[in-house]
């Protein structure tokens, strides 16, 4: 029996191999179609770009691992079938349950595997290759820049066109910072109010990027720069006009503390994260921070729990494919690739549905994330009664 189960499970591995690496290769390809040039254009190095496609790579594993874990399914089954290896294990007193059996454990450590890797890799590796990207655009601005890989998920990097709201509702934009001096350049400092200035130019743009619209401002302040020492912002080279309704004064400063500005560095330094780079504990934490704020999580919410029921859809979507693959009539690879690729569209297609309707609030979160499991569970259960054993 252990002969038979290794023998199967060695059989299915192989296709497995060849899954993966095959995918590897088509969306590497796709995305140095749509990303090569650019990264040409920046004067990326060879290095850089060959870092950015090997960090792609966990994302790839676990994005195809469910359609990969499925062919290897109908691939090594109808091998078996087509060769009547499995009329002959069926024949020597093996049920047909008993021989899919290695398949379904493999596939419940490939599960946990893949929520662990998901959990602890995928996020690091996305925000890497993210960071490779927005490298790549600040380049293009600055030729000088230097790239740092850093593993932390706390990210910070040098910026362009950095937006921030202070406390007392003043603006402040800054079209470049850099990190490692905690300093940031050609920097406006906006203060919406009631004397209404419709000057043209940046700072109107500042106005409507920053989501204050264009209702003016009661002050301008310009500076060359922006400095944060002994926990105190210092702007240099400053010109500051305030208007009013008699008229409009102007200041000029060599220096000029802010203490006013309640920002931290890390602030200016922050990059965004999408749900894919963050872990398990960091998004649960952001959607905290979005219910005490008062917002709706619910877009969150199932990203969340998405992070749990994905992972496990290889072990689903075997169990639904095997007895499948054994009942079928169609043993070539290309039917089977063919049955595969449309299952692996429906699954697809319905884990996103149910993500919608469960943003929406059409549907609670736990369900929208893990009811396409439930469906496909079920309807493997009936084509596992109905399988011949």
């Amino acid at each position: 029996m252990r002969l038979i189960s290794s023998y199967v499970l060695k059989e299915f591995i192989s296709f497995l191999v060849y899954c993966i690496l095959a995918f590897a290769v088509i969306f590497i390809l796709v995305d140095s179609v749509e990303n090569l040039d650019n990264f040409i254009d920046s004067h990326l190095s060879i290095s850089l770009i060959s870092l950015y496609y090997v960090f792609y790579l966990p994302y790839i594993l676990i994005l195809t691992l469910p359609v990969s874990m499925l062919l290897s399914t109908m691939f090594s089954l109808g091998r078996l079938i087509g060769d009547n290896e499995i009329t002959a294990m069926k024949a020597s007193g093996v049920s047909f349950y008993r021989i899919l059996l290695p398949l379904y454990i493999f596939s419940f450590f490939i599960g946990i595997f893949a929520l662990l890797f998901t959990e602890f890799v995928v996020p690091r590796a996305n925000l890497v290759r993210q960071d490779i990207k927005q490298f790549s655009r600040l380049r293009k601005v600055d030729e000088n820049a230097e790239f740092t890989l850093s593993f932390s998920q706390t990210r910070e990097m040098d910026r362009h066109d950095v937006y921030l709201a202070n406390s007392d509702g003043r603006i402040v934009y800054a079209q470049r910072y850099r990190s490692k001096f905690y300093r940031a350049e050609n920097v406006f400092i906006l203060k919406p109010g009631e004397y209404i200035s419709k000057e043209s130019g940046i700072c109107n743009d500042i106005l409507v990027n920053s989501g204050f619209g264009t209702e003016g401002f009661k002050s301008r302040l310009n500076a060359d720069s922006l400095v944060y020492k002994d926990g105190i912002w210092y702007l240099y080279n400053v010109s500051e006009r305030t208007f009013q309704s008699e008229g409009e004064e102007s200041n000029v400063y060599d220096v000029l503390p802010a203490p006013w500005l309640q920002f931290e560095p890390s602030d200016f330094a922050r990059i965004d994260m999408e749900p894919e780079e963050m872990d398990y504990f960091q998004l649960s934490e952001y959607i905290r921070q979005v219910k005490m704020k008062g917002g709706d999580a619910s877009e969150w919410l199932v990203d969340l729990y998405m992070k749990i029921a994905f992972p496990f859809v290889s072990l689903v979507i075997v169990f639904f494919g095997a007895p499948l693959a054994a009942g079928s009539t169609l043993r070539g690879k290309t039917a089977s690739f063919g049955i595969a690729l449309v299952i692996c569209f429906i699954y697809y297609t319905l884990i996103n549905a149910f993500q919608i309707l469960g943003r929406n609030g059409a549907l609670e979160s736990k369900m929208a994330a893990w009811l396409p499991n439930g469906v496909f569970l079920f309807i493997g259960m009936l084509l596992h009664l109905k399988a011949r054993k």
